[in-house]
């Protein structure tokens, strides 16, 4: 009788003291078992079984989603490191919108200048281009401090104005 007073919940063994609250709810459940008849037991054991089954059900159904989840979760990040390592165009986007929510980009203002330039120049033709004041800036210190065949081989691959251009 001592070790079911001692695992129960409410004994209280550091302090030796017995929870009069929880002692009270377990005492309340006793004595309503104890009232019921042999018939209402069973039905009660039976909804209690139901209960269980209906529990157990749910909580495999969302086990097996949650394995599912995570499946496709891993898989995403594998296809995600993937396109990183071909360049593709997705896992670029994918790079430079995870930098700017780390807020990695907050004070590299002259790089989202430039960014922003070489993407809204993409689609446009040679004539129609425009660039930001810091792009221009940027062409002009790497003209002056490269020199022309510098500051031509980087406008060619970033999509950068001319040469003659690049001189504010």
């Amino acid at each position: 009788m001592s070790s079911l007073i001692s695992s129960a919940s409410f004994y209280n063994g550091a302090t030796n003291t017995i929870d009069p609250y929880s002692l009270f709810s377990v005492l309340f459940f006793l004595f309503y078992i104890l009232c019921l008849t042999k018939d209402q037991l069973l039905l009660k054991l039976r909804e209690t079984k139901e209960q269980l089954e209906s529990s157990r059900s749910q909580v495999f159904l969302l086990s097996s989603a949650l394995a599912c989840v995570k499946q496709r979760v891993q898989s995403l990040n594998d296809k995600i490191k993937e396109f990183s390592r071909r360049g593709d165009i997705n896992a670029i986007r994918y790079n430079i919108a995870k930098a700017y929510k780390e807020g990695k980009l907050k004070e590299r203002t002259g790089l989202i200048n430039i960014l922003n330039s070489i993407s809204q120049n993409l689609c446009k033709k040679k004539k129609g281009k425009r660039y930001s004041v810091t792009t221009k800036e940027f062409y002009e210190v790497l003209l002056t401090m490269g020199g022309p065949r510098l500051c031509d081989f980087v406008s060619r691959n970033l999509d950068g104005p001319h040469v003659h251009s690049a001189l504010v």
